[in-house]
């Protein structure tokens, strides 16, 4: 599962489960690792969050594909 993948499968989660956003929002890194099902390399979390962080907070002229673009 690369990191477009999580990002994709995550944000519609947090979108419609407010309970699991407010987990995100306190611990993003334990979020992410629960939802992927694995232990993810420190790396990989980071851009994960900041991705799952855009797509959030409006980054949707661009949509997903360009935030994580954007990281790279």
């Amino acid at each position: 599962m690369d990191v477009k993948d999580i990002i994709e499968k995550i944000v519609p989660m947090l979108s419609k489960d407010k309970n699991l956003l407010k987990d995100f929002e306190n611990n993003p890194a334990k979020t992410i690792e629960a939802i992927a099902k694995k232990d993810l390399p420190d790396d990989v979390v980071n851009m994960v969050v900041k991705g799952v962080k855009a797509a959030l907070t409006g980054d949707k002229a661009g949509g997903i594909l360009d935030s994580v673009k954007k990281m790279f």
